[in-house]
């Protein structure tokens, strides 16, 4: 954001004085937030080596800017912690330059949130979402399980929509994983925008073959959160996993839990135990 009010061209723009000039700044901003925070777990040099580096490692905040200077696709980072609705945090977290209070109807359902990132291009779009853990692959967002960028595509369409006016499209998700090695990962996309919001190093089924079916599991994902709040509404809260096999394999309270009612979860709740006896 403080390159953008600066008036300073986006890294995969700048030259070698102003990459090091960028990487200088945000080491010593990373490296007074973690004097202010004051740990004294022994383990904490560890965690502030990983993120700022040492004479023996890059780090990940310099990782991150280097994956950054290399994109070349047709978006550019132009808004950060984009928030939509009421009650998503701290204002001064948020884009001044996107102010937005309102929340965004999905059907019968009312969503708020805050973006990591915004991209925009001539009439397009992709958003970026930081993650320092489990990254969902396509399988959780076509079971419902992980509909967060589907909805962010959704909303930010319409976001700009009133910002900007019509026909800005949303083409792209895109996921960082903040550990190292440091990884820019398609999260769901159009292949017709492939080389404009995102380049593919390899085959991924987060890929869908057109805008058209991109539609598809936007409004899919709308789908689930109308299914879930009804449900919720009416007290209706079924034992119905939706990946038997990943369930309840390591658990505290798997004996108090209301699975064990369900006929069809036995064998989930006996696998999860000779699971924990191995």
């Amino acid at each position: 954001m403080k390159q953008r009010e600066r008036g300073l061209p986006p890294l995969s723009q700048s030259s070698d004085e102003q990459f090091n000039q960028t990487l200088e700044e945000l080491m010593n901003i990373a490296a007074n937030k973690f004097d202010q925070m004051q740990v004294s777990d022994v383990f904490w040099g560890v965690e502030k080596e990983s993120l700022i580096g040492s004479k023996n490692r890059k780090g990940i905040l310099k990782e991150f800017l280097e994956i950054e200077r290399q994109n070349q696709s047709c978006v550019q980072p132009s808004l950060f912690e984009a928030a939509f609705g009421a009650r998503t945090g701290s204002k001064r977290k948020s884009d001044p330059s996107l102010s937005f209070d309102k929340p965004i109807r999905a059907g019968n359902v009312f969503l708020r949130g805050k973006i990591d990132r915004i991209d925009m291009g001539e009439n397009l779009f992709s958003i970026i979402d930081d993650k320092t853990g489990f990254v969902p692959g396509r399988c959780e967002i076509d079971l419902g399980i992980s509909l967060q960028l589907p909805l962010y595509l959704y909303a930010v369409e319409h976001i700009l929509a009133e910002h900007v006016g019509e026909g800005q499209k949303g083409v792209a998700g895109i996921y960082y994983e903040l550990k190292t090695p440091v990884k820019e990962r398609v999260g769901l996309a159009s292949a017709e925008h492939e080389g404009e919001t995102f380049s593919l190093k390899r085959k991924t089924n987060q890929i869908v073959e057109t805008d058209e079916e991109l539609s598809r599991v936007i409004n899919q994902a709308i789908k689930f959160i109308n299914d879930y709040v009804d449900k919720i509404v009416n007290g209706f809260f079924p034992v119905e996993p939706k990946t038997p096999e990943k369930t309840c394999l390591y658990c505290d309270y798997l004996t108090i839990c209301r699975i064990q009612l369900n006929p069809s979860a036995q064998s989930i709740v006996e696998g999860g135990a000779e699971s924990e006896e191995k």
